[in-house]
């Protein structure tokens, strides 16, 4: 089973067998699909219909479904972090009048773990940053999915992103301008839930898991 987000709003992804939704709210999406073209065009309808809250599409075979869908996107990696430093906030960043949390595209030739702080680095100007462990967004690992139109080329994309709790002491921050942000904050991990509820319904499920982690060690 994997949750993907189209226009903000979760899509999980799973077979017929392990779903079980019986919930009759109009809002509420439950479909199987037969085919890949057929796949593509519930794909679209949930693009379109804004009004859906959630959708489950079922298939025969989990892996088979994920690969078909897959197949309707062109695909980019990116990855993030959710650093804490050694009073337990945790820094966020404001970009697009949104809570969010810092993150960016993986280049040629870096690993998954290089890019996510690298992105780290630049997007709120820490200089040094520590990964300690994955965060467990999802039971297929530390990922978070969402399809985007890209601005330029004009293509739907599925981003896949990489996530980890890092570490760092308390250090300056500069929110990096030129990517959207206007601001870098840190945040008392008790305070987290009152940015959970301005962010991507993605960025919640980092940061619901990520301070739930440390919380728990």
């Amino acid at each position: 089973m994997r949750k993907v987000y189209i226009n903000n709003k979760p899509v999980i992804l799973t077979s017929s067998q392990s779903a079980g939704l019986t919930n009759q709210d109009r809002r509420v999406l439950q479909v199987t699909y037969k085919d890949v073209i057929e796949l593509k065009k519930i794909a679209e309808y949930i693009n379109k219909n804004r009004d859906l809250e959630e959708t489950y599409i079922l298939g025969k075979n989990d892996a088979q479904l994920w690969n078909d869908f897959l197949s309707l996107y062109v695909l980019i990696d990116a990855a993030g972090g959710m650093v804490f430093n050694e009073r337990n906030e945790v820094l966020l960043i404001y970009r697009n009048n949104t809570w969010d949390l810092p993150k960016g595209k993986v280049e040629k030739g870096e690993t998954i773990e290089e890019a996510a702080v690298r992105e780290v680095m630049e997007e709120t100007g820490l200089q040094k940053v520590n990964i300690f462990s994955p965060v467990d967004v999802q039971k297929c690992g530390n990922v978070t999915y969402h399809t985007y139109m890209h601005p330029v080329k004009k293509k739907v994309m599925l981003k896949t992103t990489y996530w980890y709790i890092m570490h760092c002491q308390t250090q300056s921050v500069i929110p990096q301008t030129e990517e959207g942000i206007t601001e870098v904050r840190w945040v008392p991990i008790d305070d987290l839930p009152k940015y959970e509820v301005q962010t991507y319904g993605s960025i919640r499920d980092v940061m619901i898991a990520g301070r739930g982690s440390v919380q728990a060690t």
